[in-house]
């Protein structure tokens, strides 16, 4: 039996103003909502610096949207989806749910991080 390796959920408020969009498949990249609180002492790893690191040097955005996603915490992202070398989909949140709600994170998309990373650093050597 093949496992399904996506989960996307959409849904609405009664007032349809919140839109729900999580998304793990392979093309997207924490495509997540956290629901908790921010950590009180931010996370400044290797994985926080890698995703900040993909998002500022390799990262391009795709066409603007009329609204924006707001975390639970409050802070508000762009409002364009990014997109990483080989198609990959993030959103400009990606660095603040590592940083400040890294135990909502799910290990697979810490994964797909390492993984990526290690593979645009690959291609790009000589």
């Amino acid at each position: 039996m093949r496992r399904l390796h996506v989960c996307s959920i959409q849904a609405l408020s009664g007032e349809g103003r919140t839109k729900i969009m999580i998304n793990l498949g392979k093309k997207h990249l924490l495509f997540i909502e956290p629901k908790g609180k921010v950590w009180e002492t931010p996370v400044n790893d290797n994985l926080t610096r890698m995703m900040n690191w993909l998002l500022r040097k390799k990262a391009t955005h795709g066409p603007y949207f009329k609204g924006w996603h707001t975390c639970a915490c409050g802070v508000k992202s762009a409002n364009y989806d990014l997109y990483l070398p080989d198609g990959t989909m993030t959103n400009s949140l990606a660095v603040h749910y590592l940083k400040h709600h890294r135990s909502e994170v799910p290990k697979r998309e810490l994964v797909k991080l390492i993984l990526l990373v290690s593979l645009i650093i690959l291609k790009e050597k000589p």
